[in-house]
């Protein structure tokens, strides 16, 4: 039988049902669908071992938002689902104002499917250099610094090195890493 894959906490838990069948209720995990900006979210957390085990996943919250709004170039799609993502980022990290960030993009930027995470670096406006030097342009802004953590393959470093040295270095409040992932479902990527 051929083992389906899924970086995805929400496909897992479908997975996961649809072994089971009706009669399965899923030990140690919650999920709860909303709306955000008119995009919809599936929050799944996995609150013990037995949930983690049942799904293959740490005990931790897992957001999917899903901004398809994008793909059929709704009106304000864009703008719609930046909010959306910063509203479930700060939901998230509950950062206070002005903690700095780092933005981590994972990946080999010469392979397609896995050049999201050097992309989302190459687009972050970086802001931790200009918050301090120019408070009144850009105090408003969270200090944020961005690396591309490129494959080991072309650095000789795994970026779990590169990016410990880096928050070693700035120690910024928070790391968003963005990555590749595998989904089942062909429009989630």
């Amino acid at each position: 039988m051929l083992k389906r894959r899924t970086d995805l906490a929400l496909e897992a838990a479908q997975l996961w049902q649809e072994s089971a069948g009706e009669a399965g209720t899923l030990p140690g995990v919650e999920s709860e669908e909303s709306t955000r900006e008119g995009y919809p979210v599936t929050t799944v957390r996995i609150r013990d071992e037995a949930g983690a085990r049942a799904l293959g996943k740490p005990v931790g919250t897992y957001v999917t938002l899903e901004l398809d709004g994008l793909a059929r170039r709704e009106e304000d799609a864009f703008g719609r689902a930046a909010r959306a993502l910063a509203a479930e980022l700060g939901a998230l990290l509950g950062l206070a104002p002005g903690a700095p960030a780092l933005v981590v993009g994972l990946g080999n930027r010469a392979i397609t499917p896995d050049a999201i995470g050097p992309r989302v670096h190459d687009c972050t406006l970086v802001t931790r250099h200009l918050v301090g030097r120019m408070p009144e342009q850009f105090g408003h802004l969270r200090p944020v610094a961005s690396v591309a953590a490129e494959v080991m393959g072309s650095t000789g470093l795994e970026s779990q090195e590169l990016v410990a040295s880096v928050c070693q270095s700035i120690r910024p409040c928070c790391v968003i890493a963005v990555d590749a992932l595998a989904s089942r479902s062909l429009g989630r990527l």
